[in-house]
């Protein structure tokens, strides 16, 4: 896997969460929402999906849909804030023939302890224990990743991110490494791994996007014929627009190409790859 997790959630979520050190775009609260819930979907278009000799598996297409919830409450009355909440992500793959994944899903709580400078996270460690699974969840798919990640700061304008995630399903842990670049009051610039951003304010109520998002995450799969673990991967390079409507609600569309889809199964030394395909994505926000 090259680098969601290498997830869930999140996370494109989880760079960003991290990444404001430097001066904030215009238009933000003075304090983070107290209560989040986002509702995500994508599709993909149907790509060859090939072993590492070359040879066909697969025509396959993939869909994306999670729900998660979010309750943010401030330690003290400081900076400090603490998080609580829970996910289920679905990852359904449309399989011409007989792959042995046709799902990938979790079901996790979310415990995180944030520091904030004003409605901006710098500095966060998350950990969403639960179930990753392919349709039948056992004793064995459980797992709790873990990341941590903190902005550095470098002047008014720059800062850096450092951190990282991994967890018992994974086979290698994810780096998390860039800088970002507040250029002028409504353009920044986050050249972060794995998910770099160019974020242009149009205006208060619409933002404008180029981004890289990388999405996937570590599973357990069904026995066929014995359990076996799976990092599944997919990379994406695309724009959105993301639409305020009214204080509480944000919508946001896009669409782009999705680069990379990996299946690795390392357990059996075993990986196969998906060809390119065009992708879209949808997101509802409660705030």
């Amino acid at each position: 896997m090259p680098g969601r997790r290498y997830l869930a959630a999140i996370c494109g979520c989880l760079v960003a969460a991290a990444s404001g050190v430097a001066a904030e775009p215009a238009g933000t609260d003075d304090k983070p929402p107290a209560q989040e819930i986002e509702a995500d979907f994508s599709a993909t278009g149907s790509s060859r999906l090939t072993d590492s000799g070359g040879a066909l598996v697969e025509h396959q297409s993939a869909s994306f849909a999670s729900v998660s919830f979010l309750e943010r409450q401030p330690l003290g009355g400081a900076s400090w804030y603490f998080d609580w909440g829970a996910q289920d992500e679905n990852y359904e793959f449309g399989n011409s023939r007989s792959f042995a994944i046709d799902r990938l899903q979790d079901v996790a709580a979310n415990f995180s302890l944030e520091y904030f400078v004003k409605s901006e996270s710098v500095a966060s460690f998350t950990i969403s224990p639960g179930l990753y699974f392919q349709n039948h969840p056992g004793n064995s798919s459980w797992d709790a990743p873990v990341e941590l990640v903190s902005g550095v700061p470098i002047s008014d304008a720059v800062s850096g991110v450092l951190g990282g995630m991994d967890g018992r399903l994974y086979h290698h842990p994810l780096p998390i490494a860039g800088l970002v670049w507040t250029i002028c009051p409504v353009v920044r610039l986050e050249a972060v791994y794995p998910n770099p951003a160019l974020t242009v304010t149009c205006s208060p109520d619409l933002d404008a996007k180029l981004t890289g998002e990388l999405v996937g995450g570590a599973f357990e799969t069904d026995p066929n014929p014995v359990r076996t673990r799976v990092e599944y991967s997919g990379y994406r390079l695309g724009g959105s627009l993301a639409y305020k409507l009214g204080r509480r609600f944000e919508l946001t569309g896009g669409g782009g190409c999705e680069v990379e889809r990996e299946f690795d199964f390392y357990q059996e030394s075993k990986r196969v790859d998906a060809a390119r395909a065009p992708y879209l994505e949808l997101s509802v926000i409660y705030r």
